[in-house]
């Protein structure tokens, strides 16, 4: 199938956006009930039910192929080619890109906190494997690892998810640097 003409793969920069978008997004999910709990029932307990709601949350890239933070972009999960990914690629993909997320959470447990090496070199693999983004076919590590690859439109647009709001639209053209207009041509003055 060939590649859409209204759709791209979106490349590293964009994709950092958006990582920052749905960081702030599950830091706030996560911050209240982790706060309560930690108060009511001890810091391992905020930790594994942080974690769980902080993997919850990501799992919408499983569900919907997108995150919150996708959808404000309008990018989706896709085949390397622009098709729907399958759900075997969603999954698997996922596992790959936040299964340090459950080292983390399992390392919490006082008797198991060794796990929390092994948890936290997942994810500078993971982290090195998202700048391979920075190439020009715009695949992270785990996209060619699972054949998939995040799809956008051309222009930068961010709208507001449910509620079908366009904030703002920057077309492509328009990121490029603008050469000044040109001077105005001298009036003859007539006499």
């Amino acid at each position: 199938m060939s590649q859409p003409t209204d759709r791209v793969r979106i490349g590293f920069l964009m994709r950092f956006v958006v990582a920052l978008v749905d960081g702030v997004i599950a830091w706030g999910l996560v911050l209240v009930p982790a706060l309560v709990l930690g108060v009511a029932l001890g810091p391992v307990m905020a930790s594994i039910v942080g974690g769980a709601l902080a993997l919850a949350y990501f799992a919408l890239e499983i569900v919907k192929g997108q995150s919150v933070g996708k959808m404000v972009f309008n990018y989706a999960i896709t085949a390397q080619d622009g098709s729907p990914a399958t759900r075997d690629q969603l999954v698997k993909r996922y596992a790959y890109k936040y299964g340090y997320r459950a080292l983390l959470i399992v390392a919490a447990v006082p008797v198991l906190s060794w796990v929390s090496f092994i948890g936290f070199a997942a994810a500078v693999c993971v982290l090195a494997g998202t700048l391979v983004a920075l190439k020009p076919e715009k695949l992270a590590f785990h996209d060619k690892l699972f054949r998939t690859a995040v799809f956008g439109p051309p222009n930068v647009t961010v709208s507001i998810p449910f509620l079908n709001k366009q904030l703002f639209a920057i077309p492509a053209h328009a990121a490029a640097p603008q050469a000044p207009p040109a001077p105005p041509a001298p009036q003859k003055i007539a006499a």
